[in-house]
């Protein structure tokens, strides 16, 4: 059961209700996270910001999506890893979705971006020179490494918010 309400263009702030009228404008769906983030326009709108800033990443997709699937699993979020298991399923391989959630991968590359996320998201960005020079080495630049980086607190901002909310889950259940 959520412990956080989840709102409706019909009951939602005036500037929630704003950012909901876009979504579905777009074609979109209005998930139960943004219900749950309907109750603070200044949430709903941060991660809006954030996502729409991330949009100009460099950084590839899939390996984005693997780390979204990774932090999910560090942090026992079972809404975004459904969410991103489902997401990275046109992009991934079901074994390679399958070994994000043990920040593993099978791509050299993709590896090293997960060691580093793991190690940003384990020491609260307190990595070594040795792990920073590490994912440099595997290819990333430095606006990458910034990247993934960012895309680490993302997830971290929105595991957070279904950890507390306990969002009901709206997407297919991950496979095991």
């Amino acid at each position: 059961m959520e412990r956080i309400q989840l709102l409706t263009t019909e009951n939602a702030p005036a500037k929630s209700k704003e950012v909901m009228e876009e979504i579905t404008k777009g074609g979109g769906k209005i998930i139960n996270i943004f219900k749950a983030m309907a109750n603070s326009p200044a949430v709903l709108k941060t991660f809006f910001g954030i996502a729409k800033a991330l949009e100009e990443k460099t950084l590839d997709n899939a390996i984005a999506e693997r780390i979204a699937i990774q932090v999910a699993t560090m942090n026992n979020c079972e809404y975004c890893l459904a969410a991103h298991c489902y997401l990275a399923s046109p992009i991934l391989s079901q074994e390679e979705i399958s070994s994000a959630r043990g920040g593993q991968s099978a791509d050299a590359k993709a590896q090293s971006a997960l060691d580093f996320a793991g190690s940003v998201m384990k020491n609260v960005g307190k990595v070594s020179d040795e792990e920073l020079e590490k994912v440099k080495s595997a290819g990333f630049s430095e606006g990458e490494v910034l990247e993934i980086v960012a895309v680490v607190t993302q997830n971290f901002f929105t595991n957070s918010i279904n950890n507390v909310s306990k969002t009901k889950v709206d997407f297919p259940k991950p496979k095991a």
